[in-house]
Formats: structure tokens, sequence, C-alpha cells
């Protein structure tokens, strides 16, 4: 068995928006390759932001494969490159997926027509399936939501790994707004018209997406899966959510308060959240925890970039506030608990599962925190969605570790899967509908709520449903203390 060749495509001089992409070949003895006969590939090289990954699953008769994936920092570091531009790193990253055999994803049962995906050594011959997706990759939310693009990239990796589904590769487009919103339509139309993209996967798209909603109507393109506190997911008939969003994701946080403080008598509560983005101040809205029998006894609205929070905690602090709840980034979720610890105040913290980082874990102040988890957690093996998404992100990104942000993405992959796999025609935006349209009652492996959409439907969020999974932080580590199970008022 030869070495793999890696052979990059020709970079564009000046900084236009063309896709690069990164093709991977091999030469195997045998009918079957495993994973060693992959290199990880994490090489998206900036071009006007965006990037080409995955462009064709392995082919065992042919014996070629290409991939790509994407860097995310705090800035492209890439000389020259335009702020907000993909970056290019070597290793570390999202690797090419090896035609493997594996069980079948969460949601596949539910799902109507062939599935040919999965067997080993899978052919993919068909015309691709096109995807992308844009939003914000750099700064405090670009960097506390960038695994959910992240496992969009595994999951794209994984289908083709198995051959695509019913025989088509996905191909997966990625593109950085720079928190532009005229810069977001302007990448949503060139993935539309230049690159021919049907659908949109996990888009992160919290201060641009709205001024895409028009476009992606008219054109009828959808939207599958999201970062969770975008509320045009929950009023545009093109946008479906994965998991509960917006006004329905402060149900999930309010009940997983409600659930560890009240079996120990805390019903106080106090609530800051971020000013950037408006899904901050929706996802914990006063209501839903008053709805759980709690009492909002102090709101505070903050920025992400504020060095000091001590006021917040001396205002909480004096409200008699017993619990605090941050909707904030990983960040600011380590600032606010160690202000508060300064002040010798230490009340239940509780925060969202999109603002895990693993620093949390050596923070003697936010032991016994709450984590608001509105999918399955992503550590649990005993769920085997989980598992699955375990193993998926072990193999094709060892060097990321899964947080909430990666779960999340990784079911809004398995959401527009069951769709391709019951659409009539997965390459093309109807056919992707129609498949959406068909989902009934499908919690994708108990990774989420039971989803249901309906063509006709106003909007997508009729199902949704304020559910979560109890998820703490106890003796430096994350723990599910009942097994990973759904809780649903």
């Amino acid at each position: 068995m030869r070495r793999l060749a890696v052979r990059p495509a020709l970079v564009a001089p000046t900084w236009m928006a063309v896709a690069v992409v990164v093709a991977v070949t091999a030469a195997c003895g045998g009918s079957r390759r495993t994973d060693a006969d992959f290199a990880a590939l994490y090489t998206a090289q900036a071009g006007g932001g965006v990037a080409s990954y995955a462009t064709q699953a392995p082919n065992a008769a042919a014996g070629t494969g290409a991939g790509g994936g994407s860097a995310l920092s705090g800035s492209s570091g890439v000389p020259g490159a335009p702020a907000g531009a993909v970056a290019s790193a070597p290793v570390g990253g999202v690797s090419s997926g090896g035609a493997v055999a594996s069980s079948s994803a969460p949601g596949r049962a539910a799902a109507a027509g062939p599935a040919s995906a999965g067997s080993t050594g899978a052919s993919a011959s068909g015309t691709p399936i096109r995807l992308a997706t844009v939003g914000v990759m750099t700064g405090p939310i670009g960097g506390a939501l960038a695994n959910i693009m992240v496992a969009a990239q595994v999951w794209a990796a994984k289908v083709n790994s198995e051959g695509g589904i019913r025989g088509h590769a996905v191909q997966l487009f990625i593109a950085d707004d720079g928190s532009d919103p005229a810069k977001h339509v302007a990448l949503v139309k060139q993935m539309v018209e230049e690159k021919h993209v049907v659908a949109f996967v996990d888009q992160v798209d919290v201060f641009t997406g709205q001024a895409a909603v028009p476009y992606l109507e008219q054109q009828r393109v959808p939207v599958v899966g999201g970062s969770g506190g975008s509320p045009w997911f929950n009023t545009s008939p093109m946008y479906f959510p994965q998991m509960a969003n917006d006004t329905v994701l402060a149900d999930t946080f309010a009940g997983e308060m409600a659930s560890i403080g009240k079996p120990q008598g805390l019903t106080k509560i106090a609530i800051v959240y971020c000013a950037e983005v408006q899904g901050c101040a929706n996802a914990t809205r006063p209501e839903a925890f008053q709805k759980r029998g709690l009492d909002p006894v102090y709101t505070a609205k903050v920025s992400l970039g504020q060095p000091d929070y001590t006021a917040q905690c001396l205002s909480a602090r004096n409200a008699g506030a017993q619990m605090v709840f941050m909707g904030l980034d990983g960040q600011g979720v380590q600032r606010l608990a160690d202000d508060c610890a300064n002040i010798g105040y230490k009340p239940l913290f509780g925060h969202t599962a999109q603002g895990t980082a693993l620093a949390e874990l050596n923070r003697p102040s936010l032991e016994g925190t709450a984590v608001g988890a509105p999918t399955a957690p992503w550590f649990t093996p005993q769920v085997p969605a989980v598992a699955q998404f375990m193993s998926a992100m072990s193999r094709f990104a060892p060097g990321v570790t899964p947080d909430g942000a990666a779960i999340q993405g990784w079911t809004g992959g398995q959401l527009l899967e069951a769709a391709l796999l019951a659409a009539p025609d997965p390459t093309t935006s109807s056919g992707i509908l129609q498949g959406l349209w068909s989902i009934k009652g499908n919690d994708l492996g108990g990774l989420t709520y039971p989803i249901s959409f309906r063509q006709g439907a106003p909007n997508n969020a009729e199902s949704e449903q304020g559910c979560w999974w109890i998820v703490r932080i106890q003796g430096g580590r994350f723990v599910s203390p009942d097994g990973g199970q759904r809780h649903c008022a």
C-alpha cells in the first residue's frame, strides 16, 4: 500500500471568493481500506472566506477521495487574508473518511427510501449533494460555537466514508461572514447561484442570518440545524431547527435549573445574558423560569467583552438570588463565576450547553454548575446515538474535544441525513424539502425531542419542545447523573 499523496489545489493570488479543494489519492492493495489509509486533513485554504470540504466520497473501485476542513481560531492566521477568513492549518482537525463498516445513523430507520450508505467500500458515483454552512467563525461568539461547524464536517466525512447518501457524495462548503449581514447575504447567494448548493446545514448565523431569510424563502432553499438562538428558525418555513430554539430554548434552560434547584429548596434566580445577540435575551426570558416555579429576582444584560462582572454579582446577591443562570460564552461564564467568588458569593450557577468550555472544569467557582443541554449530553456513550457521535469525532477530528456545541452540530447533520434518505431526490432543494416534510416524531435516536415537520406550515416550530438533559460539573468532569435521560415538561 502506498502512502497518501496530498495535492493542494491552486489558490488564487488575491483573496477572491473561490472554493479550494484538496485532493487525497490512495492506492490500496485490497478491496477494503481502513482509517490508517487516510491522513489527517485540516487544510481549508482561505479564499474569500470560502472553503470546500469532502468533495467526493471514497471510491473503492478507483481508490480516490477528496477532503478538506477548516481551522477555527480568533483570526484567520493567513498572511494577507481578510478578517474572518477560514484559516489554514496542517493537522489536528477533521480527517477525510476511510471506508469502514459502521452502524446506521440515528433516524435512518424512521426515514423512507433506500439507504445504501453505510456499506463497506460503497461507491458514491451519483451527482454530489452540495451543502454549505455560512456564519460567524471568529470572535467570542464564533469561538463559542466553532464546534458546531466542526461537527458538520465530521458528519460529512462519516457519510462519505460510507459511500455517501444513496450513492451521492456530500460536498460541504464553509464560509465566514465576519458578522456582517451584507456579506452573509452575498455569501449565501454565491453558494446557491455559483456553487449550486441545495441546502444549508448548521448555520451559525446569530448576527447575520435574518438578512438572508427573504432570499432563501424566495429560492426555497432549506436551512437545517443552527445554534439555537436565532429567531428566524422559529418563524420561517425554510428553516428547520434540530433542537429547541429561540424562546423555546428558554424552556430547556428553565427546566434544567428547576429540576436541580427546587429539590434543594432553591427558587430565587438571577439571569445574566449577553447584549450582542437577540437570541441571548429570547433564550433566557424570565417567563420560562417562572413557568417552572422559579422566581427571577434579578436580570441583567451585559457585554461578552465586559472585563468585570462584579457589579452584577453584587446585585444578584443583594436581590437574594440563590441561583444565577448565564446566557454567555465560555469565557464570560468563567469571569462571572470568578468575580462572584471573589466577593464570597457562591450561588448555584447554570449556563447554556453552547457555552461549555474545558477550562470550566478546573475552576472551583464553577463546581456544581448546571449546564442547560437541549440535546443529549455529548459524553454519554450509553445513548447509542451519542456513542456514534463520539466515535465519529474521535475518528475524523481527533484533535477536537467534543462539547455541547459539537453535539448540536452533529444533531443538525443527523436531521439533514434523515431528510436526505427520505427525499425523492437528495440532490435538489425541492427533494430535500419533501424529505424534511416527511419527518414525523423522529428524535434521531434520542439526540433531541421528537421532531415533526409538515408541508404548508408557516414555520417549523410546531413540534418544538423545551426538553432538557441534566448535565453538571462535578469533580472536574461533566457528568449526567441520570445517564443522559431526556426530560420534557
